[in-house]
């Protein structure tokens, strides 16, 4: 589907907020007491702990095993466990009151950034399901879902496919609107699928070809396309719109 270089309309009122460049603090690593980290639910990005897996870590641990220490974060008050609920647990099991972490200033939402792309490259191995949860963990916050799909996809440990398609199905309204991207050091706004308008793909020529589906749409999709456009009149969104919602069907 052709594209048209064209202003954005924000879905949102909310401020472009730029994903994290700095480099990272190395942490403190001590013993704390389990009962006082903070086990949230809503940090952690997978959708369950396995069952298997912890009372496996917790023979190994009861037997003297060494493990990773856990990753917590220190907002002044709470304790919040970011990665290692499944060493948590086993250790709670096994009767330990103590476990090594590493432990970082910041608050609940470091927690969960950090949580969302924990796994990727270490531990039990993500489920498609615990990677779906990582990314709508991003994408259903007001200012991580304003990131492009590049910089979600490094933040989940996840592909930029696997990130654009979830996008597609649960933020179509979203086509059209700004969101930041990061070349080297530099983060700017963009919209998705910018392209140099041209004679060849602006004007009537370029309606021609999205007005060709936009008619052969069932009355569902029509509906969807609606929803997607909101009112907006641009031909850039019309036609993204279009694409999106073929997209989704196809999907």
């Amino acid at each position: 589907m052709c594209r048209m270089t064209r202003p954005a309309t924000p879905a949102r009122t909310a401020t472009l907020t730029a994903p994290p460049t700095q480099p990272r603090v190395a942490p403190q690593v001590v013993m704390l007491r389990l009962e006082l980290l903070a086990r949230d639910e809503g940090v952690q990005s997978r959708t369950r702990l396995d069952d298997e897996t912890v009372a496996h870590y917790s023979e190994l641990m009861a037997e003297g095993e060494e493990f990773p220490p856990l990753a917590v974060f220190d907002d002044g008050e709470r304790l919040w466990l970011a990665d290692g609920f499944h060493r948590a647990e086993a250790a709670s099991e096994s009767g330990l009151e103590e476990y090594a972490c590493e432990v970082r200033k910041g608050t609940r939402r470091d927690a969960v950034l950090y949580a969302v792309g924990a796994n990727a490259r270490h531990g039990l191995p993500r489920t498609s399901a615990d990677k779906r949860r990582a990314v709508r963990m991003l994408l259903a916050d007001e200012e991580w879902s304003q990131w492009s799909d590049t910089e979600i996809a490094r933040s989940a440990g996840v592909s930029k496919t696997f990130v654009s398609k979830m996008r597609r199905r649960h933020q179509p309204e979203a086509v059209g609107t700004k969101r930041l991207a990061r070349r080297g050091r530099q983060v700017y706004p963009m919209t998705p699928g910018q392209q140099k308008a041209t004679p060849q793909n602006c004007g009537l020529d370029y309606a021609a070809r999205w007005l060709f589906y936009l008619v052969r749409f069932t009355p569902r999709q029509f509906v969807q396309w609606k929803e997607i456009v909101n009112g907006r009149t641009d031909l850039g969104v019309l036609g993204n719109a279009v694409e999106t919602v073929m997209k989704v069907s196809w999907n």
